[in-house]
């Protein structure tokens, strides 16, 4: 039954209005201690990798449903968010989703060391 809030309209369901236009691939720039990365979440931002556990393989990693499902990776990143939050554990799996970017350029040993110190302990956020 249609309300009088609703306007006489139907919303558009199903999967495929969900789709994004291109099929999302995901980045094949290696994932190492000091890459530089991008989020588009509100905690987040720029942000260098100051810590990987596990061998980082972008070619493990898959997408479903153009994009919509990330599966694989075989590593988890920690990352120092320029706004001073921190992600630990995020796996590489989401890190090749969408909402991210791995730039090619990667940080030197020094600006590593000091990307932690940045951060409050209060500042620590979930990817």
């Amino acid at each position: 039954m249609i309300g009088a809030n609703d306007n006489q309209r139907r919303a558009v369901t199903g999967s495929a209005s969900f789709l994004p236009a291109q099929p999302h691939k995901p980045g094949t720039s290696p994932l190492v201690i000091g890459s530089r990365i991008r989020c588009t979440l509100p905690h987040a931002g720029d942000g260098i990798v100051y810590a990987i556990t596990g061998n980082a393989d972008p070619a493990n990693v898959r997408t479903l449903g153009n994009g919509i499902v990330v599966q694989g990776g075989r590593a988890f990143v920690d990352v120092v968010w320029s706004n001073g939050n921190r992600s630990r554990g995020v796996p590489e799996a989401i890190v090749r989703t969408v909402q991210w970017t791995v730039y090619d350029s990667v940080a030197d040993h020094n600006e590593v060391k000091a990307a932690p110190r940045i951060c409050r302990p209060d500042r620590s956020a979930a990817a």
